[in-house]
């Protein structure tokens, strides 16, 4: 089996949230309706603009021609001396002119119906609003503009209702006749007003009425009868009731009431039908002439009675006819023909065949036939369209104008009003007063509004959202000015509204509430005006959390050390959702943020979730792999699916796609399956550097829309579905082939791929098929344009299109659905458009799956059709139905209205206002996405809170992109989890709970430390001190990525074996032990660490110390031996100091007497010191004595032991007494081994002085420095 899956033109599934217009005929004296049902729809749109603005009415007078653009604004041109024309002039245009609304009763209102009337001298208007209002304007002689009054008006003025039958009557169609007007309410109730001789007004009397009355029905053949349409002539009325009965009332001197007789009545009478061609005929159009009347039966055939004087009634005679006779085609160019429509004036007729093509009869002085002649002619001829601009073109209404010197009007499918005949006036519009028997055309420039803008979103923030969109495909041929852009909260109905300028594709929209959803909607606005709005999408502020603190906020490298992240606001988010999209067994849902997610089957990989095969199945929502994809960090603004394979595209218009690739439909360029997104190949191909707008899934192929509006397609081709124009199949995008078809030139708004045909919709409202399409039985490679002359939707404007499984569908401005192919399922079995009746509602939204189909009616009903076996539908049974039926309540309303709705194999999805999804019908593989496996013939919501993936599956936590673990949310203020390694120094902390959403992230700068130990100190010096140890260092190379907090200092007196701590809370680099810490007598080791907050790092090289000492070795005793002899007088001798220090400033050596007593001593004689000093010593003369210190002071150097001799070769220096020594010796580096010092002492003495040894003490002090 296969099945199809259907996108709308702008995104998801087929919308129209703004409503059209669609086209009406009518004749030259009355107005009417086609399809009379399409009225009562679109009298209740809110929404005109097409998407091109074009004619899709038009209406002809005697001498003016008045049109109704789809923006359902009026253009008028010709005749103006009783203000026709409604430009408050009474100035005559050969140009269309626009009908002033503003300033009148007519300011505002959309119009969906206009009327024209008169004769060779007045000329009236008619216009019907989409609120059921009718206004007037020009000759009112007669009081036909129905005011109240019987002034002419060059402006719309509003009918009077009030205090008439007509009061709070919401009327469906108006018409006009020479000097009467007639109103059709949506009872079936027929109104009249104007002029009533010979009892035209159908009122049982011939009273004339300045305002409307009730056409008489009491006692006539219409008594009880619902009237469908109405027709005001010359000087009679007609009207069809809903059994097909024709009625008639006024003058009836030339048979025209066509009741066998040539009576007047001014009540309605039967139209006989027995006997005449009509009898057994259902009769679809009536129409009331100058002074005759034709009806068109449902075989397309015309029948005609009444004034014939120039062959207008078509038989081949110019005999007049009370009774109705057959319009004659054989022989005629019109032989073989179906009419579809017709419209006749005073004196002739023109008529349009179910090909597009025009033929007419009967007067002909002006050309109004068409036929380059001025030859009347009481047979069809065809209207001449060789060398004219209406060769090669079809139309879809035709109208018959003028009464003495006439005109007709055609409309064309592309919306072109041409013109031919009478002129006089400017009635043709042609720029010209000059007759023609030719085909001209109305140079009308209507003004186009811009179809809407594509892809857009709304992405959520705090307090706010950015809505983004891209430009729309078609302007409108003027320059966006700007956008509007739209919004409300959902469960409320008034719209915001705020504008940026054209240049810009986003806006920031503040003041919103967080954590309510709010509807967005986005439209461009030229100097024309603001067209057409985009589909709705969702978003939901939120409050964006916040870290205040982590605490600790110190911690090691080495990670897994358990924090706590304090802050505000912290939530897990919860997904909501603004599309769905169904596969075969499996669905697919995109999010406001623009993240994909699936459910289901899956099979091939169609979840997109890295995973394959039945398998791993999931029957609760999962997200879309995009990790290692292509896809990764793509905002998806679409999302669409096809039977075992899905597509995404996303905001910067890249397509990509990922399922099974069976045919090339992952157009990537292979045949592999893929189990995550890849990107559709685009170097190389057609599609290199196009901007796609929308994508569009098939069953097997796929078709992607870019913004100059042009197709792309890939995938199966086997039924030409691709329309390149071959049937081979393509792994990567070709182009749509337009060159030499229906479409080349045209501007395309909106795509579907069906099962195996493809539809387009242009900016002109065409549409266009290739494929196989079951309901016409051909295959076509090349697109064809969709002929709709003939058909229900020939006076339609289609909003949107959807291709289905062997069938398709349109909605129209009204909001109605029309479809025509083959499926069984639908009980469609059509050629030509059929309407599919949804209980009188419009559609805005529709879908169609493989065998049954979904819709959103404007009250929020949702309605199903097809086959339910699975339930499918909905609506609580298993029962089939070829006509749609109500979907049970969905969610919580009125607040969860369905937004979008998805029809797949055989379950159904659609999201709500509130972004949730709902599911029903077939479970088989979990699609239902509420975490069983049973099937539901109700609507169940799809799981949203754990293990599916709508919710975030936990809180994330990192430092500086580090990932922590054992991460738990423990409430909306606190946070706990464990680090991760990471290098030392100083991070970002950051939360995330919505699985990459900032605005459900936080980060709190610089908020954390990592650090380490630090290394060791360097350069360990130990000082000795008197009672002490000084320690000094340098700080570790390394802080361990923290600052130091304190210093370790440990001492060993074993060498290390053993520790002793000196200090652990050292501030700064250095320390000194003191005694009795540490005992001068010892030796010891010392080392010394350093510590941040992570604890305390390695010792460093360990030194020696001890403290500060110094020893003296120094004999304190002096004894010279002195033996004058033969002149000697002098002896020396020596004495060996020792000093020994570990100060590292050294030392001092000091020498005095040991008392104050200077002098040697021998018994009773003494040697006194010399006056030599340490710094000026002198030689020793006579009785002196002193010391010398070798190279020392000003000593000199050298020197040895001088006994006995007469003078000594050295200087010396006298002992200081003992308060002020000599130093007599400075080091300035410690010295831990003996240094000696050698002292020499002298004594010199006189001859009278004995032999003999002298003797003193001395004392020898040593001092560190």
């Amino acid at each position: 089996m296969k099945r199809n899956k259907q996108r709308n033109n702008y995104g998801l599934s087929l919308h129209s949230k703004q409503k059209r217009l669609f086209i009406l005929a009518t004749p030259i004296f009355a107005s009417f309706l086609i399809v009379f049902g399409a009225i009562y729809y679109f009298l209740n749109s809110n929404q005109a603009n097409a998407l091109v603005t074009k004619v899709i009415y038009i209406s002809a007078g005697s001498y003016h021609s008045i049109a109704v653009n789809s923006n359902g604004d009026l253009y008028s041109w010709g005749w103006n001396g009783q203000g026709q024309l409604g430009n408050g002039t009474n100035t005559d245009s050969n140009v269309p002119l626009p009908v002033r609304a503003a300033g009148t009763p007519m300011a505002g209102k959309k119009i969906v119906h206009v009327s024209t009337g008169g004769n060779f001298y007045k000329g009236s208007s008619l216009a019907l609003s989409s609120e059921g209002k009718v206004y007037s304007w020009g000759a009112n002689d007669q009081g036909q503009l129905g005011n109240g009054t019987a002034t002419n008006s060059n402006l719309p003025v509003e009918v009077k209702t009030e205090g008439t039958p007509m009061a709070g009557k919401k009327i469906i169609q108006t018409a006009i006749g020479v000097t009467h007007s007639m109103a059709l309410d949506s009872e079936g109730k027929v109104y009249s007003w104007g002029e009533n001789v010979n009892g035209l007004l159908g009122t049982g009397d011939a009273i004339p009425t300045l305002s409307p009355v009730l056409v008489r029905t009491g006692g006539t053949p219409m008594e009880g009868k619902k009237i469908v349409q109405i027709s005001a002539g010359g000087a009679h009325s007609m009207a069809l009731d809903s059994e097909g009965n024709i009625y008639a009332w006024g003058w009836g001197g030339e048979g025209q009431l066509g009741n066998g007789e040539n009576n007047n009545s001014n009540v309605p009478i039967l139209v006989k039908k027995e006997d005449t061609g009509l009898e057994g005929k259902t009769i679809k159009k009536v129409m009331a002439g100058g002074m005759f009347s034709m009806v068109l039966t449902s075989d397309g055939s015309l029948y005609s009675w009444g004034k014939n004087n120039y062959g207008q009634i078509g038989d081949g005679t110019t005999n007049n006819y009370n009774l109705a006779v057959a319009v004659k085609t054989e022989g005629t160019p019109m032989a073989g023909k179906t009419v579809v429509d017709f419209s006749i004036s005073n004196e002739h007729t023109v008529a349009l065949t179910s090909d597009g093509q025009i033929y007419a009869w009967g007067r002909n002085e002006s050309g109004q036939l068409g036929d380059g002649t001025n030859t009347a002619s009481t047979l069809p001829v065809a209207v001449r369209t060789v060398g004219t601009p209406f060769a090669g073109k079809k139309a879809v209404q035709v109208v018959a104008g003028g009464w003495e010197g006439a005109h007709s009007l055609a409309l064309g499918t592309d919306g072109t009003v041409y013109s031919w005949g009478r002129n006089l006036n400017g009635q043709l519009g042609d720029q010209t007063t000059n007759d023609t028997t030719i085909v001209t055309f109305a140079k009308i420039n209507f003004n186009s509004s811009p179809t809407p803008p594509l892809k857009a979103m709304a992405i959520s923030e705090e307090s706010s959202a950015e809505v983004r969109w891209s430009t729309p495909i078609f302007n409108g041929t003027f320059t966006i000015s700007d956008y509007v852009i739209q919004y409300r909260e959902t469960g409320t109905e008034a719209w915001s509204e705020v504008t940026t300028s054209g240049s810009n594709t986003s806006k920031q929209i503040t003041g919103l509430t967080n954590e309510k959803v709010y509807q967005f909607r986005v439209a461009a606005k030229t100097n024309v005006g603001v067209g057409d709005y985009s589909s709705i999408v969702l978003a939901m502020p939120h409050k964006k959390p916040t870290i205040t603190s982590v605490t600790p906020v110190i911690g090691p490298t080495e990670g897994n050390q358990e924090v706590t992240i304090n802050g505000t606001d912290f939530a897990l988010k919860t997904n909501k959702l603004n599309q769905v999209s169904v596969c075969v067994n499996c669905s697919i849902a995109l999010s406001m943020d623009g993240k994909v997610f699936s459910w289901g089957s899956n099979q091939d990989g169609k979840l997109g979730d890295g995973n394959s095969g039945n398998a791993n199945n999931v029957n609760v929502p999962v997200a879309v792999k995009t990790e290692g994809t292509p896809m990764k960090g793509k905002t998806i603004s679409q999302i669409s699916s096809g039977y075992v394979h899905n597509l995404a595209l996303s905001m910067d218009g890249k397509v990509y796609a990922w399922g099974d690739n069976a045919g090339g439909k992952l157009g990537d360029g292979t045949a592999n399956n893929r189990k995550t997104p890849v990107a559709v190949k685009t170097n190389g191909t057609d599609m290199d550097g196009k901007t796609i707008v929308q994508v569009s899934a098939g069953s097997y192929h796929n078709v992607a829309l870019s913004s100059d509006g042009k197709l792309y397609a890939w995938g199966n081709n086997s039924d030409g579905q691709l329309g390149d124009g071959t049937i081979n199949n393509r792994n990567v995008p070709v182009a749509v082939k337009t060159t030499g078809t229906d479409m080349d030139g045209k501007t395309i708004v909106q795509v579907s791929a069906g099962d195996e045909h493809t539809i387009a919709l242009d900016a002109e409202g065409n549409i266009y098929e290739w494929g196989t399409v079951r309901g016409s039985y051909s295959r076509n490679t090349t697109p064809q344009l969709f002929n709709v002359v003939g058909t229900v939707i020939a006076n339609k404007i289609i909003t949107k299109v959807v291709a289905g499984s062997h069938y398709s569908v349109a909605i129209t401005s009204d909001g109605t659905v029309y479809a025509w192919g083959n499926n069984s399922n639908f009980g469609i079995n059509s050629k030509i458009p059929v309407k599919l009746d949804f209980s009188g509602k419009n559609i805005e939204s529709i879908s169609l799956g493989n065998s049954h189909a979904l819709a959103i009616a404007s009250d929020d009903t949702v309605y199903a059709w097809g086959n339910n076996v699975d339930g499918q539908l909905g609506n609580g049974t298993n029962a089939s139905s070829t006509v749609p039926v109500k979907v049970n309540t969905i969610g919580d309303l009125p607040t969860n209205k369905a937004l979008k709705v998805d029809a797949g194999y055989s379950h159904s999805l659609v999201v709500t206002t509130n972004g949730d999804v709902y599911a029903w019908g077939n479970n088989v593989d979990g699609q239902l996405g509420n975490g069983t496996n049973v099937e539901s013939s109700t609507p169940v919501l799809v799981k949203t809170e754990s293990p599916s993936a709508f919710v975030s599956s936990n809180v994330k936590a990192t430092f500086d992109n580090l990932s922590a673990t054992d991460v738990t949310l423990v409430d909306s203020t606190k946070i706990t989890a464990k680090t991760p390694a990471h290098n030392a120094g100083l991070v970002d902390v950051s939360v995330d709970l919505g699985d990459g959403d900032d605005i459900y992230k936080a980060t709190k700068v610089s908020s954390y430390t990592y650090a380490k130990v630090p290394s060791k100190p360097i350069n360990l010096i130990i000082t000795p001190l008197e009672n002490g140890i000084q320690t000094n260092w340098d700080q570790p190379l390394d802080d361990g990525g923290n600052p130091i907090t304190g210093y370790t200092l440990e001492y060993s007196e074993d060498n290390g074996l053993t520790w002793q701590t000196a200090s652990q809370t050292i501030i700064g680099t250095n320390y000194a032990v003191s005694t009795p810490t540490v005992d001068p007598a010892k030796k010891y080791v010392f080392r010394v660490a350093a510590s941040n907050i992570v604890g305390r790092g390695p010792y460093s090289d360990t030194v020696e110390g001890q403290v500060r000492y110094i020893t003296l070795d120094a004999p304190n005793s002096v004894d010279i031996d002195v033996t004058p002899a033969n002149g000697a007088r002098m002896s020396s001798n020596l004495t060996q100091v020792n000093t020994k220090t570990n100060s590292p400033s050294g030392h001092k050596l000091a020498l005095s007497m040991d008392g104050t007593e200077q002098k040697l001593l021998n018994g009773s004689y003494f040697i006194s010191p010399t006056s030599g000093t340490f710094v000026s010593p002198i030689i020793l003369n006579g009785s002196s004595w002193g010391y010398r210190v070798a190279s020392v002071g000003g000593f000199g150097s050298g020197g040895s032991v001088e006994l006995n001799v007469v003078t000594s070769a050295h200087k010396w220096a006298g002992v200081p007494v003992k308060a002020t020594p000599h130093v007599i010796k400075t080091k300035n580096t410690a010295n831990t081994t003996l240094e000696q010092t050698t002292v020499y002492y002298g004594a010199s003495v006189d001859a009278d002085q004995r032999s003999g040894s002298y003797k003193a003490t001395v004392l020898y002090t040593a001092i560190n420095n």
